[in-house]
């Protein structure tokens, strides 16, 4: 069978590997195995943080160096940390100085933002400056300055062009049943790896706006979630996220009612086209 002959199973065979993992996921919630968090300490839960932090910066090293279309061009094998930072250290040579500058101007004023509103914001009369967006200032002004010196054709990649895609109907229990026992080992793996990632931001929450958390809830609504969502095409598993729940706290946020707004939100965007009203106003103006 060609690869293009699995095409069309690609729906189905993602759908019924997030809906395999919302009922492990709730399964261990409902028999009351959320004790098991227990033996995450604060080390471990400092060592996990790190960890994610190392990872995302070996993934990030490669496009901020402007390193894409060399692996690219090379067909390296990038699948981990490891492979990433040999593959950036062996390519250095090559980095694209556009692509450098860029990156680092914007990661330079981030940080600075960041420090210069913590002090400020303590001040009278200054506490609005926690809800400013730098990051959002820094995507509107990178992509002007992209259109305006036209950095794509400089070297520099830009985002292009974004497919919205079609989200359907779909049944996770259609075709054979060998696909559902294809999908059991992955989604024991994702599902205890979410399960972890998720405690980590809850406990990280927990601890800095002092309200009490349950892990057994936790791994019922995150399973919960996952299987309901098996049923749209194209979705993949969800769970929580220790950056996204810090810069949420950043913000202003104290509660999980952050997330809820936000679904509202991008469901309001995607009902009227708000979303690829920004994508057409990114391409018209090069980014």
């Amino acid at each position: 069978m060609c690869k293009s002959s699995f095409a069309p199973l690609a729906p189905f065979a993602t759908a019924r590997a997030r809906l395999t993992l919302g009922l492990r996921v709730s399964s261990l919630g409902l028999l009351r195995l959320g004790f098991l968090d227990a033996v995450l300490s604060r080390a471990l839960l400092r060592g996990f943080i790190t960890a994610v932090g190392f990872v995302i910066f070996c993934a990030q090293a490669i496009p901020i160096l402007g390193l894409e279309a060399a692996a690219k061009h090379a067909h390296a094998s990038l699948d981990t940390p490891f492979e990433k930072v040999a593959f950036t250290a062996t390519h250095l040579n090559e980095t694209h100085s556009l692509t450098l500058a860029v990156s680092a101007s914007a990661l330079g004023f981030l940080v600075l933002a960041k420090l210069f509103k913590n002090k400020l914001s303590e001040r009278p009369g200054m506490r609005f400056l926690k809800f400013v967006p730098e990051v959002l200032f820094v995507v509107i002004a990178s992509t002007v300055l992209s259109a305006a010196f036209d950095w794509n054709g400089k070297g520099m990649a830009v985002l292009g062009n974004v497919s919205a895609g079609q989200a359907s109907f779909v049944v996770p229990f259609a075709y054979s049943s060998s696909y559902l026992k294809g999908c059991l080992g992955t989604s024991t793996v994702v599902a205890v790896l979410g399960f972890l990632d998720s405690i980590v931001a809850a406990k990280d929450c927990a601890g800095r706006f002092d309200y009490p958390i349950s892990p057994n809830r936790e791994l019922v609504a995150l399973g919960a979630a996952n299987f309901g969502a098996a049923f749209v095409s194209g979705t993949l598993p969800g769970f929580g996220s220790v950056t996204r729940s810090r810069l949420a706290g950043q913000t202003g946020a104290t509660t999980q009612m952050v997330s809820g707004a936000q679904s509202i939100r991008r469901a309001e965007a995607g009902a009227t086209g708000w979303g690829l009203t920004v994508v057409s106003c990114g391409r018209r103006l090069g980014c």
